[in-house]
C-alpha cells in the first residue's frame, strides 16, 4: 500500500539495497543516541542545507502531522553534519 510498492522493480532493489538499509540503520542508531528519531533527523537535515526553506510532509494521522511538526526543531551542527556524511560514505554494502 505503499508509494514504494508501485515503483518497478528495479527501483524497488536499488531502494531496498544492503547498502541503503545499512544506511538507514546507522543513521536511525546515531539519531537515537542523540535523543531523536530518524524522522527527526531526516528533518533537520533537509533544513540544515541553505537552499532548503520548508520541508512538505505528507501525514495521515494527526500524531503523524504533530510528529512532522516537532521535528523541525532540532538543528544539526557542521560536525553533526560530518557524522552523517561518514556514515552514509562508510555502510556497509552487506
Amino acid at each position: 500500500g505503499s508509494r514504494l510498492a508501485n515503483l518497478p522493480h528495479d527501483r524497488q532493489a536499488e531502494a531496498f539495497s544492503d547498502k541503503n538499509v545499512n544506511r538507514i540503520d546507522a543513521l536511525g542508531t546515531w539519531a537515537g543516541d542523540q535523543g531523536h528519531s530518524l524522522l527527526e533527523l531526516a528533518f533537520a537535515w533537509l533544513l540544515a542545507h541553505a537552499p532548503v526553506t520548508s520541508v512538505i510532509a505528507g501525514a495521515t494521522k494527526p500524531e503523524q502531522a504533530r510528529a512532522n511538526a516537532a521535528a523541525a526543531s532540532w538543528s544539526l551542527t557542521s560536525a553533526d553534519l560530518g557524522v552523517i556524511d561518514d556514515l552514509l560514505q562508510h555502510a556497509k554494502t552487506k
